[in-house]
């Protein structure tokens, strides 16, 4: 075991040297790399080609659209609408879409279309859908659109500035650096450049998805049957809070708005801690759950992620009122959980990707709970053979002084 160990180390170090050379670093000039900085960087490439494949896709809402009398779920996209499935409906006036492809139809051609909107079954629903809905929804599509692009312009000159600004050791970055100091630039304008960047990002997404949300109708004809927000969508609020929690973390590391040091401190007593042992097992628990409640943002914000970081503070000072705060929230959170869970839709193939994917990241999360106070109580009651893993608030064991933990 220990000389597969040390080959695959020795391997990952060699891969590690061969991708550095690329780029002309070495391991040393690595270890200089402003850490947050480069974090930021690589989360803004991401939401950058999140934003891109979202935007140029369906999924942004769902409904059911009527023609001829015969209602067809249809998936909208920022410039087209899929009716049914592709290669199953057919587009064109065989069905009364009368549109120039035969898989989508533009929304700007539907707004374009006259239809008999005065037709009407006997329960009211109309037998088309007005063109004024899709009228509305080109409307929405390009307000939000617009948001998005001029919100890449920003982003992706912020993305790079953020690279450099963690790669300021590279010899040709720094170089870079000091030619823009010769001619003015400070640090502090820099920092103020990359802020305000950053903000703007920020805003342009945010202020992108409100004039979708708020523009589109409540239905696409179809009466009792409303829209429902899809997948792309789902990308951009889960990049929009992407961009809020990493950019305020750039920004208040830029302005010294707190210190790293009890980050990396607590980073360092999770290195410390053994493997075999309750507490990592509580940190890896607690790890996975924030993973899946970040990626369940797509479907839904569940603000129970906030419990996370309760369990988080419990597990670095032993302050024993935030380990109770956790129990009862979230003892009151599985009831909750097993009201919403038992009105789940059946799994079947007419369900969404959409749904399937947030219900199941939903199961997921309530299973792990059970888990997380399960570590909680073993922590507890035997701790860990090594005393830096002991339960920490426990005041019989040597050398422990609370009142220095819960100060930090």
């Amino acid at each position: 075991m220990a000389a597969a160990q040390k080959a695959a180390k020795e391997a990952a170090e060699k891969a590690l040297r061969a991708t550095l050379n690329m780029v002309q670093m070495t391991p040393e000039d690595l270890a200089k790399v402003q850490v947050v900085p480069a974090v930021v960087g690589f989360v803004g490439i991401f939401v950058n080609l999140a934003m891109f494949f979202a935007t140029h896709s369906a999924g942004w809402l769902a409904g059911t659209a009527m023609r001829g009398g015969i209602p067809y779920k249809a998936e909208v996209g920022l410039d087209y609408v899929v009716f049914g499935e592709a290669g199953v409906v057919s587009h064109n006036a065989d069905t009364g879409w009368n549109c120039n492809s035969d898989s989508s139809c533009g929304l700007q051609e539907l707004c374009d279309q006259a239809v008999d909107s005065g037709e009407h079954w006997p329960n009211g629903v109309p037998k088309n859908t007005p063109s004024e809905v899709w009228c509305e929804l080109a409307s929405a599509s390009s307000a939000a659109n617009a948001f998005f692009v001029m919100g890449q312009i920003p982003g992706f000159v912020v993305t790079g500035l953020t690279i450099m600004f963690a790669l300021t050791q590279h010899p040709a970055v720094d170089k870079l650096f000091k030619q823009a100091k010769s001619k003015g630039m400070t640090d502090k304008i820099f920092k103020f450049v990359l802020a305000g960047c950053w903000g703007a990002f920020w805003a342009f997404l945010f202020f992108g998805m409100t004039a979708y949300a708020a523009g589109v109708p409540d239905n696409l004809g179809y009466f009792g049957d409303a829209i429902q927000l899809e997948g792309s969508y789902g990308m951009m609020r889960f990049s929009f809070l992407l961009v809020s929690i990493f950019g305020s973390m750039l920004v208040a590391q830029l302005f010294e708005l707190w210190t790293t040091e009890n980050v990396v401190e607590a980073w360092t007593e999770f290195l410390d801690t053994p493997w075999i042992s309750a507490k990592k097992a509580l940190y890896l628990e607690l790890m996975l759950q924030m993973f899946l409640y970040f990626f369940l943002s797509i479907y839904s914000v569940d603000w129970a992620m906030l419990l996370v970081i309760f369990a988080g503070f419990y597990l670095d000072t032993g302050n024993n009122n935030f380990k109770l705060m956790y129990f009862v929230f979230t003892g009151v959170s599985i009831l909750l959980d097993i009201t919403k869970i038992a009105h789940f839709p059946a799994y079947t193939d007419t369900l969404s990707p959409m749904v399937k994917f947030g219900c199941g990241l939903y199961i997921m999360i309530f299973l792990l709970k059970f888990l997380i106070i399960g570590t909680i109580v073993l922590y507890e009651k035997f701790g860990d053979n090594d005393p830096r893993t002991v339960a920490p608030h426990d005041p019989s064991r040597s050398g422990y002084k609370a009142h220095e933990d819960i100060a930090e």
